[in-house]
Order: C-alpha cells, then sequence, then structure tokens
C-alpha cells in the first residue's frame, strides 16, 4: 500500500507538482487509450483471420468439387464414347 506524506512547499513549487501530477494523469490516461485501441485492433486482426482462413477453405472445398464434377464429366463422357462405338457395331453387324 502507497503513503503520502504532507510536505509544505511554497506556491512555485506546489505549481510544478500539480503540473507534473497532471502530466502523469494524461500520460496514464492515454496509455490506457492506446491499450484499449490496441486490443480493438488485434480483435479485428483475428476476426480477418478467422474469416480469411474460412474463406480459404471454401475455396479449397470448391476446387475439391470442381475437379470431382470435372472427374465424373470425363467419365461419363468416356462411357458415351463406349456406348456409341458398340452401337456402330452392332448396326453394322444387323445390316
Amino acid at each position: 500500500m502507497r503513503q503520502f506524506y504532507l510536505v509544505l512547499v511554497d506556491r512555485d513549487q506546489a505549481s510544478r507538482l500539480v503540473s507534473l501530477c497532471m502530466s502523469v494523469a494524461l500520460c496514464m490516461s492515454v496509455s490506457i487509450c492506446l491499450c484499449v485501441a490496441r486490443l480493438e485492433v488485434e480483435s479485428r486482426l483475428v476476426s480477418a483471420q478467422k474469416a480469411l482462413m474460412m474463406q480459404e477453405e471454401s475455396m479449397r472445398h470448391s476446387d475439391r468439387q470442381r475437379k470431382e464434377t470435372l472427374d465424373k464429366t470425363n467419365s461419363l463422357e468416356w462411357t458415351l464414347s463406349v456406348l456409341e462405338s458398340d452401337k456402330q457395331r452392332l448396326l453394322v453387324m444387323i445390316t
């Protein structure tokens, strides 16, 4: 616990002490404001990082779906080609 002592000083010293106390209070106030602002900025940064991570995951998911769809399309095109060849072969055999 801090102890404060009463000291008798002249008016000039008292004025300087009051000015010094006001400066210290102002510095503490500014320091608190800067800490609060820093916390707000850090909070916004964390939110932005989370949003970016979610967006990146969404992009990876979309890319995987696109690749799967492309593979299925290629497979279906190949199957269609085989079936058309079989059809042509059967038509030739019938005629």
